[in-house]
């Protein structure tokens, strides 16, 4: 683990970040120097990558993060943000995608982002994430309100096995 920045550098860096000076980051990691500030210093370098959305300088940094848990926090934040580029750089540089809640994923209505966490290998059924991401989007809404968990469970079934059915002018409530 490398020792942490002093202040000066550690400001130094921040500036470059902020400034976009992508290749004097890059000539900074290439000449050894440490990315890791002091704690003191409550701003890091990834974080103003990820405020300034530089996706270049995000993969860099994210190249040269040691920290499980801090490639982890970003993948968290990039789904917090529904950022798919984000999340792709986080799990292509290490970040685990058991650490987020497959709820959250869901809650984010991004089939893309929903679909890219299956095929990284997401758990799906484990604790009904589909059933518990409807509810809490159904206790928000008004047209949530009026179907029961068994409606909602029953359409959610139908919808991921392909077998979208309903008739015209059926309601999924006549089904249960």
């Amino acid at each position: 683990m490398p020792s942490p920045l002093s202040h000066a550098d550690a400001s130094e860096l921040i500036r470059l970040c902020r400034a976009g000076r992508l290749y004097e980051v890059e000539a900074w990691t290439r000449a050894g120097r440490s990315l890791e500030v002091p704690r003191e210093v409550k701003t890091t370098p990834l974080d103003v990558a990820l405020d300034t959305g530089f996706h270049s300088l995000i993969e860099l940094l994210l190249r040269h993060e040691e920290s499980q848990q801090v490639k982890n926090d970003v993948l968290r934040h990039a789904v917090f943000l529904n950022n798919p580029a984000v999340v792709d750089l986080a799990i292509a540089n290490g970040a685990d995608v058991t650490s987020v809640s497959f709820v959250d994923v869901l809650l984010m209505g991004n089939r893309a982002l929903v679909a890219s966490f299956i095929e990284r290998g997401a758990d799906a059924i484990t604790d009904h994430p589909f059933a518990q991401a409807f509810h809490q989007v159904r206790t928000k809404t008004t047209i949530g309100r009026i179907w029961t968990a068994g409606a909602a469970d029953l359409t959610l079934l139908r919808a991921c096995s392909g077998r979208w059915t309903w008739p015209c002018g059926s309601s999924p409530m006549r089904e249960i």
